[in-house]
């Protein structure tokens, strides 16, 4: 296999989510479109479907943001010709977090997540923490660019300060920029 399919394999949605969860969110956005319109025009009356259509529209755009997502990183790359740059850094890229992130020298990628950053275009790096009722229940790794976009580079672990592998990242993440700012 080539370093570009490589690459582009590593960084893109899992085809395990792209053949079962989109299908059905495809299937069931139609049907909830159809029962809705049905209700509009007066066909129906169920007290489930007035709901139906919003719903479905909302769920019909799960289908297409993860392949849009990904076309516009490629293009992003390929428009201002540093795509060859990344797929050439992503070969020499060091594994990070259980392979969640390789970093090379110039580029951070994140598995699964159709990220691929410049470290020149990162300002600072958080941890976001989600709380309720009083538990953590999710926690993320983010990078905040020059733009103030905010770009989710990958899951930690809850309720534990101890990230196999995240001081490593800050370190060879602010040797490469060290214009970064760790805020966690």
């Amino acid at each position: 296999m080539n370093a570009e399919k490589e690459m582009l394999k590593y960084v893109r949605y899992s085809h395990v989510f792209m053949a079962v969860f989109v299908p059905v969110c495809l299937a069931v956005s139609i049907a909830l479109i159809i029962a809705g319109s049905l209700k509009i025009s007066g066909i129906v009356d169920l007290p489930v479907s007035w709901p139906a259509l919003p719903v479905g529209l909302f769920l019909l755009g799960f289908v297409f943001v993860p392949s849009l997502s990904y076309r516009r990183m490629i293009n992003f790359l390929r428009d201002n010709g540093i795509y060859q740059e990344a797929v050439t850094d992503f070969t020499s890229a060091k594994s990070f977090m259980n392979d969640r992130l390789r970093m090379g020298d110039k580029y951070i990628f994140c598995k699964r997540k159709c990220v691929i950053l410049r470290y020149f275009d990162i300002r600072k790096v958080v941890q976001d923490y989600r709380f309720e009722n009083g538990q953590e229940t999710s926690r993320t790794l983010n990078a905040v660019d020059t733009s103030g976009n905010v770009w989710f580079l990958c899951d930690l672990k809850t309720n534990t300060d101890n990230q196999p592998g995240l001081k490593e990242a800050f370190d060879f993440m602010t040797s490469r920029n060290s214009g970064i700012t760790i805020d966690f």
